[in-house]
C-alpha cells in the first residue's frame, strides 16, 4: 500500500498524542493524485473549426495528527513525510487545544509534469462518438479526470487500515445557442469506459433545438422530480440537516426531537456507504470507523443523524462511519455518503398523470440550502410542463424551492422506479470537497414554489 513504510512510525506518533492523556488520538495520512484531459471542439456549419487540448497533474499528499480532549481539540497537519517532521506534529497537537474555526485547511497542490497516456485517445475517441449524432451543435467539451486516492488511519482505539481507491469521470458538454447539457459518467478505471455510454443521449441532444418557453409568475405548483439525480433534494432538505454539527449548531431545518413526525408513512430515507457502485461507498470512513447504513427518517419520522467521533465523544451520537476528510489538511466533519430515498408502490405513469397541472423536472443543477432563510433552492436546468399527464411544452431553466419541512411534507407518492445516480455528484461544506451519491424513485410533492430563472 502507498504508506506501508511509514507502518513502522506509527506506534510513535500515537505515543507522543498520548502524552497529554487525551480521550481519542489519531494519525491520518492520505495521497491524492490526479489527471485531467480537456478536450474542446468548436462546430461551424457543421465544420469543426477548431480543437483545444488542456492537460493537468496534480497531488496532494500530507498528514495531519490529531488528539481530542473533551472539547478541546490538537490538530496539526504536515506535508512534509519525513520521521522528524511527523513526530513534530504529534508533539504539536498533543501540546495544544486548537480552534477549529481558525484552523487553515488549505493543503499544498504540487502540479506534477503532465503524464497523460491513454487519456488523450480517450477524449478524443468520446467526442468524435458524440459528433456523430450532434453535428449541429456549436461546441463540445469532454473532460477526463482519473483520481486515485491512498489514505491510512490508525487510532488510539487499536484501528489500524489502509486503502486505494480509484475513479474516473467522463464530463461531456454539449452547447447551442444558450442551452447546453451535460452528462457525467463515472468507472472505476479507464478499461472499463463506454464510449457511446459516455455521450448524452440524442434524445437529450434533441431537446436543445426543442422551443422553450419562460414559466410565468412564481407559484405553488405540484412538482415531479424524476429517479436518480432528481434526488438532489434530498441531499439539501435531510442530509445537511441532520449532519451532527448542524443539529449542534443550531443551524438545521429538520432541528426538532427524535420521533417527530415530518412526512408521510411511506417515507423512508437512508444514508448508505455500503451501497454498490455510489461515488461515496466505502468500506471504513476517514476516522477508521466501520461503514454501515444510518436510517434518518422512517415510516416518515426522524430517527437518526450523521456524526463522526468528535460529536460521538462530546454528545453521545452513535458512530457509523460518516467521518469524512476532504483532504490531510482539513479536520474530519460528519459528511453523507450516498443519500438514499426507498422505493414507493405508485406506477411511475400514474404518478406523473396524478396531477391536472405540474412541472416534470428532467434535470437539476446547482442546489443550495440557505440557512438564514431556511430555504432550498433547485435550479431546474431542463424542465416540462404537464397538463393532465401530458406533456405540454418545454421550460427555460427554473427554480423551485421551499423549506424542508415544506419538501417532506409535501410528499404525494413515490415510484417503484428507484435509481442511483452513481455517476456525478460532489458535496461542498466550508468550501471543503467530497464526492458523494443521491438515489431516489421518481417523485410527486405539492406545494412547493415554482419561479423562472
Amino acid at each position: 500500500m502507498a504508506f506501508d513504510a511509514y507502518l513502522p512510525l506509527v506506534p510513535a506518533l500515537l505515543s507522543a498524542l498520548g502524552r497529554s492523556g487525551p480521550d481519542y488520538a489519531d494519525v491520518f495520512f492520505h495521497d491524492l493524485q490526479s489527471i485531467t484531459v480537456d478536450g474542446r471542439i468548436g462546430v461551424r456549419s457543421g465544420r469543426t473549426t477548431q480543437t483545444a487540448w488542456l492537460t493537468a497533474h496534480t497531488r496532494i499528499r500530507g498528514a495531519a495528527c490529531r488528539a481530542i480532549q473533551r472539547n478541546n481539540i490538537g490538530f496539526e497537519t504536515t506535508d512534509d513525510l519525513s520521521d522528524s517532521a511527523l513526530e513534530n506534529a504529534a508533539r504539536e497537537a498533543a501540546a495544544c487545544a486548537t480552534n477549529l474555526a481558525a484552523v487553515d485547511e488549505t493543503p499544498r497542490s504540487r502540479a506534477l509534469e503532465p503524464t497523460a497516456g491513454d487519456h488523450h485517445e480517450i477524449v478524443r475517441a468520446v467526442l468524435d462518438a458524440t459528433m456523430a449524432f450532434a453535428a449541429d451543435i456549436d461546441s463540445a467539451r469532454v473532460t477526463l479526470s482519473e483520481i486515485e486516492a491512498s489514505r491510512l488511519v490508525a487510532t488510539s482505539t487499536g484501528i489500524l487500515l489502509s486503502d486505494t481507491r480509484t475513479r474516473v469521470e467522463v464530463v461531456v458538454v454539449l452547447r447551442k445557442s444558450d442551452r447546453e447539457i451535460r452528462k457525467t459518467t463515472c468507472y472505476p478505471d479507464l478499461s472499463h469506459i463506454d464510449l457511446l455510454g459516455a455521450s448524452p443521449k440524442a434524445s437529450h441532444v434533441a431537446l436543445m433545438a426543442a422551443p422553450s418557453v419562460g414559466f410565468g409568475r412564481s407559484r405553488q405548483i405540484p412538482v415531479v422530480l424524476k429517479s436518480g439525480w432528481g434526488g438532489t433534494w434530498l441531499h439539501e432538505a435531510v442530509g445537511h440537516q441532520l449532519e451532527a454539527d448542524t443539529l449542534v449548531d443550531g443551524l438545521s431545518g429538520l432541528a426538532i426531537s427524535p420521533g417527530s413526525v415530518i412526512g408521510p408513512a411511506f417515507l423512508d430515507i437512508v444514508d448508505d456507504p455500503t451501497i454498490q457502485n455510489g461515488r461515496a461507498s466505502m468500506l471504513f470512513d476517514d476516522e477508521g470507523t466501520d461503514c454501515v447504513p444510518t436510517t434518518l427518517v422512517e415510516a416518515g419520522c426522524v430517527v437518526g443523524c450523521l456524526t463522526d467521533r468528535r460529536h460521538n465523544l462530546i454528545h453521545g451520537f452513535r458512530l457509523r462511519g460518516n467521518g469524512r476528510r476532504a483532504h490531510y489538511a482539513s479536520h474530519p466533519r460528519p459528511r453523507m455518503t450516498n443519500l438514499l430515498l426507498g422505493t414507493g408502490t405508485t406506477d411511475v405513469a400514474a404518478l406523473i398523470s396524478d396531477p391536472t397541472e405540474g412541472i416534470l423536472v428532467d434535470d437539476i443543477g446547482h442546489a443550495n440550502y440557505d440557512p438564514e432563510s431556511g430555504i432550498v433552492t433547485l435550479q431546474a436546468t431542463r424542465a416540462r410542463r404537464l397538463r393532465r399527464g401530458k406533456i405540454i411544452e418545454q421550460l427555460d431553466p427554473l427554480t423551485v424551492s421551499a423549506t424542508p419541512l415544506q419538501f417532506l411534507a409535501g410528499i404525494v407518492a413515490v415510484g417503484d422506479d428507484f435509481r442511483l445516480d452513481g455517476d456525478r455528484g460532489y458535496c461542498s461544506k466550508d468550501g471543503l470537497v467530497v464526492p458523494i451519491s443521491v438515489g431516489q424513485p421518481t417523485v410527486l410533492i405539492h406545494g412547493l414554489a415554482v419561479a423562472g430563472m
